[in-house]
Formats: C-alpha cells, sequence, structure tokens
C-alpha cells in the first residue's frame, strides 16, 4: 500500500516548471527563461541580454529552440513584447550566415522561436552596459514537450565605438548553459500534502 501511495503521488505532480539557461557571447550575456506548463499547453518565454561592455553592441537576428517532438513541435506566439520594426515567427530559425530573416522553409524548424529585425538599420543596439529583455507567450500542441537544453543561434555586431565606428562581427549556434528545472510552488504544495499523507501509513509500517 505504501508503495502504491507513493506511485499516486507521483502521477499527481503537475509536469511544469521553470527551466533557466545563460549563454554569453559578443559580450553579451544571454538568458533564456521558459515556463511551460503542460497540462494547458500553455508557455511563457523570457529572452534577455545584458551588454556587459562599455562599448555598444547590437543583436541583428536570433532564434531559441525551446520545443522538441521533431515536426510536431508546433507551438504559437499569441503575445510579444512589442519591438518596432522587428518580426517574431514561430517555426523558423536563422541561417546565421549574417543575413536577415526568418525562413520557414528550412528542414528542422519546429520548436524554433525566431525574431530578426526587418533591416539592418533597425539591429537591436545595446549600449555600453545596456539590456534587454523580451517576453513571449502562447500554447504548444500535445506532441510538442519543452526542452530543458536550450539551443540559441544569433548574430550582430560587438565593440562598437560612441560615433559609431569599428566593431566586429560576432555569431553564435550552440546550446546554452545551466539547465535547472525548478517545480512551481503548486507542486511542491501537492507533494508536501502527499508526504503528510503518508504519516498514518509509515507510522502503521514501523509498528
Amino acid at each position: 500500500m505504501l508503495v502504491l501511495l507513493l506511485l499516486t503521488i507521483g502521477v499527481t505532480v503537475p509536469s511544469f516548471g521553470d527551466t533557466i539557461q545563460t549563454l554569453s557571447v559578443g559580450g553579451i550575456d544571454f538568458t533564456a527563461d521558459l515556463n511551460a506548463d503542460t497540462t494547458s499547453h500553455t508557455y511563457t518565454l523570457t529572452f534577455s541580454g545584458s551588454n556587459t561592455l562599455t562599448t555598444a553592441a547590437t543583436l541583428n537576428t536570433f532564434a531559441l529552440q525551446i520545443f522538441g517532438a521533431g515536426s510536431g513541435a508546433d507551438f504559437t506566439i499569441d503575445s510579444s513584447t512589442p519591438v518596432p520594426n522587428w518580426t517574431f515567427v514561430d517555426g523558423a530559425k536563422i541561417n546565421n550566415s549574417g543575413n536577415l530573416g526568418c525562413p520557414t522553409s528550412s528542414p528542422g524548424t519546429a520548436g524554433w522561436l525566431c525574431g530578426t529585425a526587418n533591416t539592418s538599420a533597425n539591429a537591436l543596439a545595446l549600449s555600453g552596459l545596456g539590456s534587454f529583455s523580451w517576453t513571449f507567450s502562447g500554447s504548444f500542441a500535445d506532441s510538442a514537450y519543452p526542452l530543458t537544453q536550450l539551443d540559441l543561434q544569433a548574430n550582430g555586431l560587438t565593440g562598437i565605438n560612441a560615433n559609431g565606428s569599428g566593431g566586429s562581427k560576432w555569431a553564435v549556434s550552440q546550446g546554452m548553459n545551466s539547465p535547472s528545472s525548478v517545480p512551481e510552488p503548486a507542486s511542491l504544495l501537492l507533494f508536501g500534502t502527499g508526504i503528510t499523507a503518508l504519516a498514518p501509513f509509515v507510522r502503521k509500517f514501523k509498528k
């Protein structure tokens, strides 16, 4: 009976949580915070970055793989932080050649969230020690599952002088670091309640 109760508790704990990952490139510290609920199939993603340099930098385009399941990793972007002259697309990723755009024709684009400046003049400008934070939310298909290892593709310029001169190209295409899956407070409450409910059975078992 004790084993059965433990198994029941394991089933009742909701399978959702918060995955936070980071990656530093081009003097910019990027953070992706994905919160996905596999019961309601809704998610919230916060993508942010901080320029650690005193010189300016830009973000031209990016793509984050946040869901898996191959071609079945469908999701929607129902709302997002308004960013003038930027376009955000679900099921698309960049080719990281430095070109702008979020092509959806490339294979393996399902599960990717892509953002791009509409023109090079619209690239996100980060002043020295400047930062940005964008939030996206929507729903995902039953066949999709939130990843605990997020992949980031991005490119831009770094080391831009105060007069706008200089600047070196940077680009990245790799998995982000430090995955940590943190249960929601409601999950912890349910688990704690289940453990409390087991106390009488544990005492009986000891007798």
